[in-house]
């Protein structure tokens, strides 16, 4: 709790310090911080990328940084009382600051069940981890980006 507590009050030091980065800004919400780590890798150059191994902390950060994507697993785990994918995207969605942040799903589901996923989840996009990888995960996020900077 203290851990998290701290974290969150950290971040929100360094966004304050940082109100004009020209970084497009990424947040990945996933238990598994091997996700966060590849991508973070693949997208490092042009990205700020910032991830969560809890739902809570995810929730946090995405109302202190407002980000321009949420990367997002279904399945989170940790804490006393964790908040699953599904609860996280419903209060992302719920809330006034973060109803706008688009919100791909990168979830263990198979394809025959991503669309479902989709309409249920109000998400931008579900991808399958292992169906779909890493790549398309970064060419998603990046035409996310390109069609919001369009309109």
């Amino acid at each position: 709790m203290v851990e998290s507590l701290l974290f969150v009050l950290i971040a929100r030091r360094l966004y304050q310090l940082e109100p004009f980065c020209m970084l497009k800004k990424l947040l990945i919400i996933d238990s598994d911080s091997t996700t966060a780590q590849e991508l973070k890798q693949l997208l490092s150059i042009d990205w700020k990328i910032d991830s969560a191994r809890t739902g809570k902390i995810g929730l946090k950060l995405a109302s202190i940084i407002q980000p321009d994507v949420i990367v997002l697993d279904l399945l989170l785990s940790g804490g006393i009382h964790p908040l699953d994918g599904w609860d996280v995207i419903k209060i992302l969605k719920a809330g006034k600051n973060t109803k706008h942040i688009p919100v791909v799903i990168f979830s263990e589901a198979s394809h025959k069940d991503l669309d479902d996923l989709t309409q249920m989840a109000h998400a931008q996009v579900c991808l399958s981890k292992y169906d779909d990888g890493l790549h398309t995960l970064t060419k998603t996020v990046q035409e996310i980006i390109a069609s919001k900077s369009s309109s």
